[in-house]
Formats: C-alpha cells, structure tokens, sequence
C-alpha cells in the first residue's frame, strides 16, 4: 500500500515538474498562443503593394504629356482668335475679291528697249522696302508666276513674311506683254490669299502695288513706298 503510495506521489511531482519547465520555456522563448477565433479581422493591418518605379515614370510622362497637349491647344486658340480680330478689326480690312489696281499702260514706251538690269537696281537704290530683296534664280522664278514664250522673267524678293517684291517681265513682242499682264494679276491674287490667311497687315500693301506694262515689259513693285516706286520707274521709262 505505501509502495502504491509513492508511486502515485513521484507520477504527480513529474507531472508538475514537466509543467513548470513548460512555464519557464514559454517565458524565455515569449512565445504566446492565441486562440484564432479571438482575433477580430479588422485589427490585422493590410500591406499595400507600392508602385513600381516603371510605373512611376510612364505616370509622370503621362501626366507632362497631357499639360503639353493642353498648352498646345490653348496656343493654337488664341492664335486663330488673334488671326480673326485682327482680319475683321476696322483698321485692317480684306476683301479677297476686290480688284487689284490695273496695270497702267506706258504708250511712250511702245517699241523702245529698256535695260531691264539697270531699272532693277535703280528700283532697288530708290525706293525703300521693308526688307532687303534678293533675285531668285531663273528656275524659281519660273515656277511662281506663268509668262509666255520666250519671256525673260526676273523676280526680286524678301523673306516669305513680307510681300515686298519686285517682278520684271520682257515679252517677245506687245501681244504676249498684255498675255503677260494676265499673268501677273493672277500672282498678285494668289499672293494676296496667302498673306491674308498668315500676315493680314501685307494685303493692303499688295492691293497698291505699282504695275506698269510699256510695249512688250511688264513692270511689278509691291512695297509701301508707293509713290517712290511709280515715279522711279515713270522716269526710268521716259529717258
């Protein structure tokens, strides 16, 4: 009886042996159960995943792709809204269809032969222009403004902002002078269309353009010093 005793007595001092080991275990490793059905969802923190740095950088050159077409679309605006006031402001108005002044007729000149090189400089040394003329080559020249046969076409011209011009033309004989005429009333129309889609301020310039045709020479002065430009070419004619 006493040995059953003692067998029973060591059986319960191991037990509470191996449960205090298991105490001090948990106290030094810290570790701690927690029953899962004690855990509410909503206190576990949920980790984001952050963007790449890729995508930051297709976001950034969306975003600046965007101003760039904003501000594009506000340029191209208020420069046709410029374009329009200035086109149908008082002191600026075109009228695509007016007539041009007629080419003047110099019945003096009829059968004389003039030295087209010397009136050119003598245009170019006189009257003022806005800016400095250059003489195109003859193939140029020949692609702006249609001449008959056998015409010698010279063209003096400033940058392509400007209308300032000066257009020589030697037919072959009278006729194809007043051919030639029609000719250049059509330059003048074209390049007045242009100008007044880009530059409305040249119209008015084109539309006094000096235009004299004496026997078989046609003679073109667009600037704004008008008078200058007709009396030189008057007296150049004469002598």
């Amino acid at each position: 009886m006493q040995l059953g005793n003692r067998a029973e007595k060591r059986v319960v001092e191991k037990r509470i042996f191996q449960n205090k080991k298991e105490d001090t275990d948990g106290e030094k490793t810290g570790a701690k159960i927690i029953p899962i059905r004690g855990i509410d969802e909503k206190e576990i923190p949920v980790r984001r995943a952050g963007k790449t740095p890729r995508q930051k950088q297709e976001n950034g050159r969306f975003i600046a792709t965007v101003c760039m077409a904003v501000f594009l679309c506000f340029t191209m605006g208020f420069c046709v809204v410029q374009s329009v006031r200035s086109i149908n402001s008082g002191t600026q108005v075109i009228n695509l269809n007016a007539p041009n002044q007629v080419v003047e007729t110099n019945e003096e000149g009829d059968g004389k032969s003039l030295d087209v090189d010397a009136l050119a400089k003598k245009i170019l040394d006189n009257v003022a222009f806005d800016v400095e003329l250059d003489k195109l080559e003859d193939s140029v020249a020949e692609g702006m403004i249609s001449v008959t046969d056998g015409t010698k076409l010279q063209i003096y011209m400033g940058n392509g902002t400007n209308a300032d011009e000066v257009v020589l033309m030697t037919a072959l004989n009278e006729k194809d002078a007043e051919k030639n005429q029609e000719y250049v009333e059509e330059h003048i129309s074209e390049i007045k269309k242009q100008f007044a889609l880009y530059n409305p301020k040249q119209v008015r310039k084109i539309d006094n353009a000096v235009k004299i045709r004496s026997g078989c020479y046609v003679i073109v002065c667009i600037t704004s010093d008008t008078e200058t430009a007709k009396s030189t070419i008057e007296t150049f004619l004469k002598q």
